[in-house]
């Protein structure tokens, strides 16, 4: 198991978005309710922690840069949720040395964080600026960050030419 990837998820562990507010009941767990189609994006190293885990399904998909779908039945131990879920409205960006928090754009649609635009919590920031810190010393989950990063980066350039 890639330690930097078990570093990064404790320390999310105790992070959300918005600091102690569950964000899940702004919008009634939407994230959480995945389907045959819809689930988190797994992280490279990460799918091996839910091999048999019955809380998730595993499912294979085209999209993700060659990484499988997660799917949670619902309900989970927090302590469990993938990166993806740990994150999510967010994603870093890598700019050189400098790490930032950029908005996900991918959950527009879904995430009333995103719509209404609230400030996340510093504390969430600053520690997922450091789990990216961990991430990126695998050179593997350093690409697949800067990939998923142009994808995002790239909704954003169409939602401006559409507005």
């Amino acid at each position: 198991m890639n330690e930097n990837l078990i570093k990064a998820r404790e320390l999310l562990e105790h992070s959300a978005p918005l600091g102690r507010l569950d964000c899940g009941k702004l919008c009634s767990g939407l994230c959480c309710k995945g389907d045959d189609n819809t689930g988190m994006w797994l992280f490279p190293g990460e799918e091996e922690l839910y091999k048999n885990n019955p809380n998730f399904t595993i499912k294979e998909t085209d999209g993700n840069f060659g990484y499988n779908m997660i799917i949670c039945n619902g309900t989970c131990n927090r302590s469990e949720r993938p990166l993806a879920c740990r994150i999510y409205p967010f994603y870093p960006k890598i700019d050189g040395e400098k790490i930032s928090v950029i908005k996900d754009l991918r959950g527009i649609s879904s995430c009333p964080i995103l719509k209404e635009e609230m400030k996340p919590d510093l504390k969430f920031l600053r520690n997922m600026r450091k789990a990216t810190r961990y991430l990126i010393r695998d050179e593997e989950t350093k690409n697949y960050i800067l990939n998923m990063q142009q994808e995002i980066e790239d909704i954003a350039k169409l939602m401006s030419v559409f507005r």
